[in-house]
């Protein structure tokens, strides 16, 4: 026969969960779970950003692509457009490489090859005759206004020009341009680049012999751009004595007027954030 305690005891021992007890499951449960849902939610976004990022990589290289079979007419056409590609936006803008811009793009920029326009040179040498040694010198000051004058005459015979590139201070440098007893400087701030141009252009023939001696102890480049048609007689021979230099000679200036170089600047924005920035150049004809 059960006792009265017993049949207490049994009951007691069939009971379900306390109130107490469910809400710590519930609350251990919630600790584990709600992490595990944010990395998750985390997860996916990155995803997202990283699926709209490389189709706005692919949209820009698209229009990089496009730009590379565009006549110099359909490109200037896209300045400053902004196009929709299937709800991403397209933004292009052509930079201007003849001054610098916040890309710093010097390195595409074309130098003016014209005997009355001087470009980014810093010396401008006309060989005015290939009967005599006068030479027509600009040298260009560091705000673009320029000295000149004429050295030499149809007496001298042979023209030996000397260029010689002085860094005269840590911030300064010299150039100074000689001709037999005459000389012409000028005094131009330290820059990575120095420039020359030499136009050498007369059919004439001649037995006179020129000679341009270079002494470059700037420490930078100095490039000199010779302009030479076929028939030309004069033909300038260059002596590189000192320095970091290069030559390029044979030079038409209608070929490098008929040319320029464009840089695109490509961005692709989606909702209002940028996604993709690319620059690319291209080299046409005018």
């Amino acid at each position: 026969m059960m006792t009265k305690d017993k049949k207490n005891k049994k009951l007691k021992s069939q009971g379900g969960f306390t109130l107490i007890e469910v809400i710590v499951t519930v609350a251990i449960i919630g600790i584990v779970t709600v992490p595990i849902a944010l990395i998750f939610q985390g997860a996916l976004l990155s995803s997202i950003e990283t699926r709209q990022q490389l189709i706005a990589t692919q949209v820009s290289q698209q229009y990089v692509e496009k730009i590379k079979l565009m006549s110099m007419s359909e490109f200037n056409d896209l300045d400053g457009q902004v196009f929709d590609e299937s709800g991403y936006d397209v933004a292009v803008t052509l930079l201007d490489l003849s001054n610098s811009n916040e890309f710093g793009q010097d390195a595409f920029k074309m130098p003016t090859l014209s005997s009355s326009s001087y470009g980014d040179a810093d010396l401008n040498l006309v060989l005015e005759d290939s009967t005599s040694s006068e030479t027509h010198v600009t040298l260009i000051k560091d705000d673009g206004n320029t000295e000149e004058d004429t050295m030499g005459n149809d007496t001298d015979g042979d023209r030996n020009l000397s260029l010689d590139f002085q860094r005269t201070s840590p911030s300064q440098v010299n150039i100074q341009v000689g001709l037999g007893a005459e000389s012409e400087s000028i005094t131009k701030a330290l820059k990575d680049q120095y420039i020359v141009y030499v136009h050498s252009n007369d059919t004439s023939p001649s037995s006179f012999s020129t000679r341009i001696t270079v002494d470059n102890a700037t420490g930078k480049n100095l490039e000199i751009y010779v302009f030479e048609n076929p028939s030309d007689q004069i033909k300038p021979e260059i002596v590189l004595n000192t320095g970091n230099n290069t030559i390029y000679r044979n030079i038409s200036e209608t070929e490098f007027f008929e040319y320029r170089i464009y840089a695109f600047e490509i961005r692709v924005s989606k909702d209002g954030e940028e996604l993709s920035k690319v620059v690319t150049t291209r080299l046409a004809q005018e």
